[in-house]
């Protein structure tokens, strides 16, 4: 009987051994170090960004390098592996960093796409919205994409109908605005030396001002696209004009004989 007892009790010892053992074995294989700390380290909490981007770096540690390259102004962000080359994804890095990590990185990626451009923030107090040239168009008249009103891009001011940047910080005068409103309807020009508004009833687009400012009606400028082009066009004319008539003296002339 007690050589019974003393089997049992053998084969239970030995059972739960071979138990212990299978456990600290599977907990071995569940944890992993980490390369960065050298701390143990769930397979949960095992860094993977690709099939091509895994390595054994803990979540802590992915978190730390980031927030350490955002710290410098940097936004993007290669994976710590000395030799891999992959770009961090925010999208694919999202689970394993902290939410306020991952508005800060987007803000970062947002601020460096931003700059790549031209760009203003909208002059009224209640609105300060960044407005981006981002198909850099010359153009000094924008739309806030926020609240709509219409901002000087050249001078970073609300738009002065009919006025130069120069001359619009000094205009109070609400007539001046109303006449100002009033050049932009009826697509009047200003002289770019003295500003005196002009109307070109019809003719070329090269305007003179009672100054003796020469200049183009349809931008402002006394050398531009339109008044080459309208000079190309005065030549072209005057050199058909001159072939015609030797034609027509020619034939004249021919006719005399």
């Amino acid at each position: 009987m007690s050589n019974e007892i003393q089997q049992g009790t053998s084969d239970n010892t030995s059972v739960m051994s071979d138990e212990i053992w299978q456990d600290t074995s599977d907990e071995i294989q569940q944890n992993f170090t980490c390369e960065i700390c050298i701390e143990p380290a769930t397979l949960s909490q095992k860094f993977g960004h690709d099939a091509n981007c895994v390595h054994n770096i803990c979540f802590m540690c992915i978190a730390s390098h980031i927030q350490s390259k955002i710290d410098d102004n940097i936004c993007t962000i290669n994976c710590p592996e000395l030799d891999c080359e992959k770009t961090l994804i925010p999208m694919e890095c999202r689970p394993m960093i902290p939410s306020s990590l991952f508005v800060k990185w987007s803000d970062c990626l947002c601020r460096s796409y931003v700059s790549t451009y031209k760009s203003c923030y909208c002059p009224y107090r209640d609105c300060s919205e960044p407005i981006l040239n981002e198909c850099n168009v010359a153009t000094e008249k924008y739309a806030c994409p926020a609240c709509k009103r219409l901002v000087c891009y050249a001078c970073r001011a609300p738009w002065h109908a009919g006025f130069r940047c120069s001359k619009a910080s000094r205009e109070t005068d609400e007539n001046d605005v109303r006449f100002g409103r009033l050049l932009v309807r009826m697509q009047w020009s200003r002289c770019p030396k003295c500003g005196q508004a002009i109307e070109r009833v019809a003719g070329c687009q090269f305007v003179k001002c009672r100054c003796r400012t020469s200049f183009c009606y349809l931008c402002g400028s006394q050398d531009c696209q339109h008044t080459r082009r309208n000079i190309v066009i005065i030549v072209m004319n005057i050199i058909i004009t001159i072939f015609f008539m030797f034609i027509f003296l020619v034939g004249v002339e021919g006719n005399r004989n």
